[in-house]
């Protein structure tokens, strides 16, 4: 499965990069991606992008409080 969330964050970074319209999404994905690697550092700082969006800020914000890290 490491494998499938390599893939996930190559193409999330990819997405993120051309400008998709959902950055905060974008974001919150690329930290699960991250998490999955067992990456946290990265994890918690796509979270921190995803809570600059006001679409995801309160999803994000919750997440980043629960691992200690908001």
């Amino acid at each position: 499965s490491e494998n499938k969330y390599s893939q996930a964050k190559s193409l999330i970074q990819q997405g993120i990069d051309k400008g998709v319209k959902h950055k905060g999404t974008a974001y919150m994905l690329l930290a699960e991606s991250e998490r999955g690697l067992k990456n946290k550092p990265a994890a918690v700082s796509a979270m921190k992008k995803a809570a600059q969006d006001p679409e995801t800020a309160a999803k994000a914000k919750d997440w980043l409080k629960k691992t200690g890290a908001g």
